[in-house]
């Protein structure tokens, strides 16, 4: 079994398969990055606004899609590919 683990998510969303058709199809199967989203600067600017010790430049915006969608988007530290052993029960 595998699992993907986004890492101390600040936000997320989710769009249906065709609300995304023209650009989704880059992260189909994969986690992709976007570096310098208009969302990424939008809550960055949101946070360093507020007292917090977040450091701001670890955020990234990252975004997958599997079969069928949905596509989801994530601002958050990283994420992990997890690699689970399966159990016969």
């Amino acid at each position: 079994m595998e699992e993907l683990q986004f890492i101390e998510p600040v936000a997320h969303s989710v769009y249906s398969l065709f609300a995304v058709l023209d650009f989704a199809s880059v992260a189909y199967d994969k986690v992709v990055e976007f570096p310098d989203s208009e969302w990424l600067r939008e809550l960055r600017a949101r946070i360093a606004s507020r007292p917090t010790s977040m450091a701001l430049s670890d955020l990234r915006h990252l975004a997958v899609m599997f079969d069928d969608g949905p596509y989801y988007e994530f601002i958050c530290r990283g994420f992990a590919h997890l690699r689970k052993p399966e159990h016969d029960d």
